[in-house]
């Protein structure tokens, strides 16, 4: 397994893979396959962040040339090996027996970092506060509150789509306030940061 970090091409990838013999996921765009010597080489991409996966490893190591070869003029393609990687938020660790661990704690104590408020000894045992369905009062948020809110709603269901889909009721009634939010929708928003700061 390695991780690539290249410079963005959009739809130019998509070209350039199947131009050497990748066959794209009917059901994922951003996943493409290619059998190499009888075994599947798999390279999954989002924006500028790849990852590529064979059992033979000198497969990885060509497929790195043709990314430096292919893109390195603007910048080298970096790469991470081994059996931990961190990937679009999330810490992929390969284990011995064949088993792999997806974990997001790292990215969900960036958010707790990155709230502006001091969540530490604050908790709360539900994401969702008792009113959670009821329309919230209270002025609108300033223009930083606004930005800060969208932010942090932004990331949680980021989060709760990939991993914790304990928030994801929550977080969804949230998103829809992200337009116009109020001092009742940011209570809203506390209480759910609460819950990841006691659930991390």
């Amino acid at each position: 397994m390695v991780c690539f970090k290249q410079p963005y091409y959009g739809k130019q990838f998509r070209g350039d893979l199947q131009g050497i013999g990748f066959k794209f996921n009917n059901y994922d765009p951003c996943v493409a396959n290619k059998d190499v010597d009888g075994k599947q080489q798999t390279v999954r991409f989002h924006v500028d962040d790849l990852m590529s996966s064979h059992v033979d490893p000198k497969v990885n190591d060509k497929f790195q040339e043709w990314l430096q070869e292919t893109y390195g003029q603007v910048n080298d393609v970096q790469a991470t090996r081994g059996k931990k990687h961190v990937y679009l938020g999330m810490t992929v660790e390969f284990q011995d027996d064949g088993s792999v661990t997806i974990d997001m704690c790292d990215y969900i104590e960036n958010m707790i970092k990155e709230f502006p408020m001091n969540l530490q000894g604050l908790r709360a045992t539900s994401p969702a506060s008792e009113n959670l369905f009821k329309a919230s009062n209270g002025k609108a948020l300033n223009l930083k509150q606004k930005e800060q809110y969208h932010h942090t709603v932004a990331q949680g269901l980021y989060v709760a789509k990939h991993a914790r889909q304990d928030l994801l009721q929550t977080i969804t009634v949230l998103s829809t306030r992200v337009k116009e939010p109020t001092e009742g929708n940011w209570e809203k928003l506390v209480c759910i940061m609460k819950y990841i700061n006691r659930s991390k």
